[in-house]
């Protein structure tokens, strides 16, 4: 018999799993990188209903601090200022699994989902205006579809950009993250 603090956890678990991650270390230079991906939902619930969900899915690409050498792994970046970090939606997260599931049914990402200038189809672009310390900021998201990978670049102006470069497999993954995250977005009642 699971206990009534186990079964919390779990339910916990929907909410705010564990994270995706993916690290892309260059053997030469600190030229790699790594992508999160961390879902954390926290609702506030009414007498009858959920009232208010904060949080959301949050991405950050992240620089390569140190080379791999025979002693150790190579680092990366979480704390560096030259992360890049954005906050997904339920249409940012539905974009990216449109741009996934046209890549199976070769089929061109939909005309309205495309960067600019994308005339055959294979990258979404998204576009995110915020206020950051009374400052406007912008941060642009492509997801691209180049044969057999796939390229997530993000980035908050011309000198602030990241890219990480992700195999058949590790989509599928991230496919699996997104799908759980805009269940759990609808689940709530997120928007």
């Amino acid at each position: 018999m699971v206990d009534s603090d186990t079964l919390d956890r779990i339910d916990a678990l929907q909410l705010e799993p564990a994270s995706l991650r993916f690290y892309k270390p260059s053997v030469k230079d600190t030229s790699g990188s790594a992508l999160s991906l961390q879902l954390r939902l926290v609702p506030e619930f009414g007498d009858t209903y959920v009232g208010k969900v904060g949080g959301g899915l949050f991405v950050e690409l992240v620089p390569q601090a140190t080379v791999k050498t025979a002693q150790k792994d190579a680092t990366f970046g979480w704390e560096d200022p030259q992360k890049v970090t954005s906050k997904f939606g339920i249409a940012d997260i539905s974009a990216l699994l449109v741009a996934i599931r046209c890549r199976y049914a070769r089929r061109p990402i939909p005309k309205v989902l495309r960067t600019k200038g994308d005339d055959v189809g294979n990258t979404v672009g998204l576009f995110h205006r915020f206020v950051s310390d009374g400052k406007q900021s912008t941060t642009v998201i492509e997801y691209s579809l180049v044969g057999d990978d796939a390229y997530l670049r993000m980035s908050k102006s011309a000198e602030l950009r990241r890219v990480v470069k992700l195999t058949m497999s590790e989509e599928l993954q991230l496919e699996a993250y997104l799908q759980h995250a805009l269940k759990t977005f609808i689940l709530v009642g997120k928007r």
